[in-house]
Order: structure tokens, then sequence, then C-alpha cells
């Protein structure tokens, strides 16, 4: 029906496998960055069926996931909590056996707000895992010897804590950071 209106089905990686699933749709992988039960399978079923693959994996970029155990937002069930740190170190195409850059459309890191009360709160979750998501997304993968390291990404985010809070930006700081905040 969707297709029949002129528009690109998108569906969650569960439907990979379903038969009669329209040519070209979209997979919206929400697994794990190490997939269980089959998620991976069901995901290449959209790359098979000349779809491509929006990779947000539970447990690196949900943004209402706890940044660390004593977080008062947030939740865990994506396999505990979700620093910032796992946010950055995944790499979307290593995530799915045979899956290719070419086969992922993009990266989308999700919020559900279950635990949110206040826009601050919107924010806590969200930044700066935001941004280790983004990096995530748009650059090569992390490591040792290429540009994208864990210890450059925390250096020039935490450049950012003045202007975020000068914006009203109510991030939350990541250990080992001198946060100056100029508020």
């Amino acid at each position: 029906m969707v297709a029949g209106l002129g528009k690109t089905p998108v569906a969650w990686h569960e439907a990979g496998t379903a038969s009669g699933l329209t040519p070209g749709t979209i997979g919206q992988y929400w697994g794990y960055v190490a997939p269980t039960d089959g998620m991976d399978e069901k995901a290449r079923g959209f790359v098979r069926g000349g779809g491509r693959l929006i990779m947000s994996p539970a447990d690196a970029i949900y943004l209402d996931m706890k940044f660390d155990a004593g977080s008062p937002l947030g939740l865990t069930w994506a396999r505990g909590v979700t620093s910032a740190k796992r946010a950055y170190a995944w790499d979307p195409a290593a995530v799915i056996e045979d899956v290719t850059d070419a086969d992922i459309l993009g990266v989308e890191a999700p919020m559900w707000t279950e635990t949110v009360r206040t826009l601050d709160d919107i924010d806590a979750l969200a930044f700066p895992r935001i941004g280790a998501a983004a990096e995530a997304a748009w650059s090569p993968a992390a490591g040792p010897d290429g540009e994208r390291t864990w210890e450059s990404f925390r250096t020039r985010v935490g450049a950012l804590a003045p202007l975020w809070a000068r914006s009203g930006i109510r991030f939350t700081a990541l250990p080992g950071i001198d946060w100056a905040r100029e508020d």
C-alpha cells in the first residue's frame, strides 16, 4: 500500500525476512552492535531486496539510555548504560556482516521519552552523545591509527561546553574533562 502511494516503505529490522516485502523497502536496524537472535539476518533481508538500512543500534546510540548507573534519567534495557564513549566507539558498517557503507542509508539516534519530563532532560540525555553519534555516522571508523579517536573527540566536545552553556543546553559532562562552564 505504501509503495502504491509512491512512497518508500520503512520497517523495523524484524520485517526483513517477511515474504512479499516490497523491493527497495528501507530497514531500521535497532538491534545491538553485536547482533543476537538473528537480528543481522533479518536486516540483511532488506539489502537482498534492493533496500538499504538505517542503523540505530540500541546499545550504541539510543539517547534514552542512562549515561551511567547513577543517572537519574534514562533506561538500561539495551545492554546496560550507554556512555558517550560507547556511543562513539561503534562503526555502522561493522555491525552486520556483509552490510557495507553502500548498504547504509544513514544513522538515527532515537530518544524515547519514558523518563523525560522537561526540555533540560532532553538536553541531558542527548548532549554530548548526539555528537558521538554524528561522528560515528559521518567519519571513518575509529582506531588508534585513524583520524577519529576517543581522545580527540573528548577534547573537541569538551571545548564546546562554554558554547552549550551560553546557549542554554544542559548537557551531561563527560568524566575526566574540565567542563569549564561560563554560566
